[in-house]
């Protein structure tokens, strides 16, 4: 997340906001004058957020300050305006600065209700801040502006330390009232009873000045997306209803169990009767909505379906700002531990077996902190990738087409063939339908029949015409024709391509040692497992589970399979019948994962070898790690014994014979030269994943689309490997942060980075930046 500059920094509103731009990812940084504020709320912010935010003491008057800041501070890309006087007495006396509507003849007012003669200078000089920033956004196409237009924040941040704190005698309504309280005042003075009002007080829109921080973060949010089209806009932020002074004292008493001493006395220059605002412009465009009401904090219960990386991310991410916010988590898992499909399995021979090969690297600054964080540096080994292609009784090194040379001559004439010819077509090229139409204009008919079309096939168990083209990004290498044909002339081994070229692996307890080591550094008694859902309504906001136990929730992030969550969601705008038939609209492979633990050591061939790829139709797998290359403890007995993972694609397109299929993949093993009759094997495993890989089928994103816009008007967010449906961020880091980002957009409508825009997060690798908060608990 980028900087963003808070004038007025330290002061009430700005913060709070300062705390709340931190819980969402952006760094503040701050600007103040300490007029109204104590540089003393720099070390409570610090306390709440773990860290000092950058401080700039500086008067925005001053032109000289503010230009050796902007230099800087030169890469600020957003600003949150507060400095300013305030008060509407103060103004009327001291006419300088800060109602916009003025009195209106209708409530509530709407952001289109016609602003009337502002009854005191506060008010006045508002309208025209509005009228400049609108001009100024209309004059210049890189300047974008949100105003957002409150009446009185009360309240403070729930763990006491920052909160109205103003200098000399204040002027605001609540920190006269608390005051009173502490006995810092005798008593306090109501300004006129004889207001056209139910109890003849004034009536004014009370926002907690928590949600209004909050509403800041989304407007910036908003400003940010690519949604935003319009420079400048207008949004109200409200409650959606007034309450009179009265009732603020009254409510006061109530909670407080204080009886406040206070007088009446004539009305204050430049009030209105009453005014109030309506939000729902607010609520429907910035996703915003105030959740404390005068009482206290309207708790959310947000529920987690599944503790793989995507759970456990959601997870981590709703313990790092539970102390900021009313907020209750728990993760609902149906299996007996934590790591979904980034588990890891010990045989009854104690081998371990990670459910497919799974090896970690990052495109996140925060997610690479969590595995420091999950494991201790100690903990980890960092491997070379080296995969192969076993074909035509040899090995080649991946990707293939970088590597021709090593295929038999007429091979490679076809292959270089059907690469020359598409290079000539290139520029007449349609734009392709399907991937297998992306294949033939990428590598030519040679290459896709030798290698591209059987293997994919055996990778997806899906027809390639039925796969999209939407999905690839860095997950296939494309073709350097140059560099292909020089490789094959000098016959030159080109390897090392792709986003895990290197990897981290843990030295003990495989995969799944990460995702137990975040596990159990989160509050245990927000867990439950063996626990599985079997109906969710949505107009209830009720989940009913397979023991016959309901809850209900206020938001939900659900990382079981989307066409597995269709099935249970009953209320939606969708009848059942459509939901169930958008269901078998799905395609996806199961995965067989097939291991061998043997006597002795790997085969020269194989000591220096990640992984190899088969394209060929002599062995049933499409890939087989040499998993005892990961670690030494995936196997009891390092040294004197070693391991092969086989993985295996079946789908209704590719149905497998679960019978006797330790028996094929072993023969698989022998006809590619891994193993030969002489190997000792002893360990077999075996495990059958239903959901191994979501297929980028054909009319998968808008049929996601659909469903996911669906569910989120009823706060249920589907997100993860098969919750997104998205191959392209299924990696265990993309899955992390999937989870991570959609508590930021539940919390803070900050817009999800990974789940809507995973081109920009695949080619843009953030090393720097976002960080992991410590926990609280």
């Amino acid at each position: 997340m980028y900087k963003v500059l808070v004038t007025g920094g330290l002061g009430y509103i700005g913060s709070h906001t300062t705390v709340e731009l931190v819980n969402a990812g952006f760094t503040p940084v701050i600007v103040d004058n300490l007029s109204n504020s104590r540089l003393e709320v720099i070390q409570r912010i610090e306390k709440i957020i773990g860290f000092k935010p950058i401080i700039h003491v500086v008067d925005l008057c001053d032109m000289a300050a503010v230009k050796f800041l902007s230099e800087k501070e030169c890469d600020i890309q957003g600003i949150i305006h507060f400095a300013a006087c305030k008060a509407v007495g103060e103004s009327s006396e001291k006419p300088l600065l800060c109602t916009v509507y003025g009195q209106p003849d209708q409530l509530p007012v709407t952001e289109s209700t016609p602003i009337k003669p502002a009854q005191s200078p506060y008010g006045r000089t508002k309208q025209m801040a509005e009228r400049m920033l609108d001009d100024v956004s209309a004059s210049n196409e890189n300047i974008r502006v949100l105003s957002l237009r409150y009446f009185n924040p009360v309240g403070a941040h729930d763990s006491g330390l920052i909160g109205e704190l103003p200098l000399g005698v204040p002027l605001n309504l609540v920190p006269i009232i608390t005051q009173t309280a502490n006995n810092k005042r005798s008593n306090f003075t109501i300004f006129g009873n004889d207001y056209t009002t139910k109890d003849g007080t004034n009536v004014r829109d009370y926002v907690h000045v928590t949600d209004i921080a909050k509403a800041h973060v989304y407007a910036l949010n908003k400003l940010s997306s690519y949604e935003q089209s319009s420079r400048y806009d207008v949004y109200n932020l409200s409650t959606g209803r007034g309450y009179s002074v009265l009732e603020i004292i009254e409510t006061f008493e109530e909670i407080s169990g204080v009886k406040l001493d206070y007088n009446v006395g004539p009305r204050r220059l430049g009030d209105v009767d009453e005014i109030w605002a309506d939000v729902h412009k607010a609520e429907n465009e910035l996703k915003w909505k105030a959740q404390l009401d005068l009482k206290a904090i309207q708790a959310m219960k947000i529920i987690i379906i599944g503790s793989g990386p995507c759970g456990l991310g959601a997870a981590w991410r709703a313990e790092e700002v539970i102390r900021y916010q009313g907020l209750e988590w728990k993760v609902v898992e149906k299996s007996d531990n934590a790591g979904g499909l980034a588990k890891t399995i010990i045989d009854d021979n104690g081998f371990l077996w990670d459910i497919g090969a799974h090896v970690i690297f990052s495109h996140y600054a925060y997610f690479t902190s969590l595995l420091d964080i999950a494991l201790p540096l100690e903990e980890w080994t960092v491997k070379k990738r080296e995969a192969w292609v076993w074909m035509r009784d040899t090995c080649i090194p991946y990707p293939l087409q970088q590597n021709l040379y090593r295929l038999p001559t007429d091979e490679i004439i076809r292959c270089m063939d059907g690469l020359l010819e598409v290079e000539q077509k290139r520029l007449s090229f349609h734009k392709p339908k399907n991937f297998r139409e992306w294949l033939q204009q990428s590598f030519g008919k040679g290459l896709c029949e030798t290698f591209m079309f059987p293997y994919n096939f055996k990778v997806w168990a899906c027809p390639l015409e039925k796969m999209n083209v939407e999905w690839m990004g860095e997950r296939v290498a494309t073709v350097d024709v140059s560099k292909v044909i020089k490789n094959v002339i000098t016959k030159t081994d080109d390897g090392g391509w792709g986003p895990n070229s290197t990897f981290r692996y843990p030295k003990h307890g495989g995969t799944g040692a990460i995702w137990m080591g975040l596990y159990k550094k989160l509050p245990s008694k927000n867990f439950v497992f063996s626990k599985s859902v079997t109906s969710i309504d949505v107009k209830k906001k009720e989940i009913i589970y397979s023991d016959g136990e309901s809850e209900h929730y206020d938001a939900l992030v659900s990382t079981m399979p989307l066409c597995s969550l269709c099935r249970v969601v009953k209320g939606t705008n969708m009848s059942l019948d459509v939901l169930r038939h958008k269901a078998s609209q799905f395609r996806y492979s199961s995965s067989h994962i097939v291991g061998f633990g043997m006597q002795g050591c790997p085969p020269i061939l194989l000591r220096d070898k990640t992984w190899l790829y088969f394209p060929e139709d002599n062995c049933p797998f499409y890939r087989v790690s040499i998993f005892s290359n990961f670690a030494e403890d995936n196997v009891p007995r390092p040294g004197k014994q070693w391991s092969l993972m086989c993985e295996i694609a079946e789908s209704v397109d590719k149905p497998i014979n679960y019978n006797n299929i330790i028996e094929l993949t072993e023969q698989g093993l022998k006809n590619t030269k891994l193993i030969d009759d002489r190997t000792e094997i002893v360990s077999h495993f075996h495990i059958r994943l239903e959901y191994g890989y979501p297929t980028p089928f054909c009319g998968r994103d808008a049929l996601c689309r659909e469903i996911s816009e669906e569910l989120e008007v009823f706060e249920i967010y589907s997100r993860g490997r098969f919750g997104s449906w998205k191959y392209e961020i299924a990696n265990q880091d993309h899955s992390l942060m999937q989870g991570v980002e959609v508590i930021d957009r539940i919390l803070f409508g900050v817009e999800e980075m990974t789940f809507k825009h995973s081109n920009s997060v695949n080619q843009n690798r953030d090393t720097n930046g976002r960080q992991p908060l410590p926990l609280s608990y």
